[in-house]
């Protein structure tokens, strides 16, 4: 079972592990470098599995109504399960919109190489 939680220590040392083990797709070290100093300031959620912290969302809110997942990142194991976008729908807390809906479309394109 997935939980999420709203992290408030600790979030760019969490971000930087998990973007490292997505090299595919964050393998330019000076924005990953960005992203861990980014999320310090931005409300953050992480998902859990059986105690271990496999995925997060950075939420930068605009306006009460809207926000814009600044970063995000799910550990290779727990992908195709859900839990990153469980994770953006339930960033409501904390300056982010109350509430979102999630359009999800994944084809070839959306795939790493």
């Amino acid at each position: 079972m997935v939980t999420i939680v709203e992290l408030h220590a600790g979030k760019g040392d969490l971000c930087r592990r998990i973007l490292d083990a997505l090299p595919q797709w964050f393998g330019i070290p000076e924005a990953v470098d960005q992203y861990v100093a980014g999320v310090e300031a931005l409300p953050m959620y992480v998902a859990r599995s059986d105690g271990e912290d496999v995925g997060f969302v950075s939420l930068k809110a605009h306006t009460p109504a809207a926000a814009e997942v600044y970063v995000t990142g799910v550990l290779p194991s727990p992908h195709r399960r859900g839990g990153r976008a469980h994770a953006v729908c339930c960033g409501g807390a904390g300056g982010a919109p109350a509430r979102c809906e999630i359009s999800h479309r994944q084809d070839a394109r959306s795939r790493p190489p």
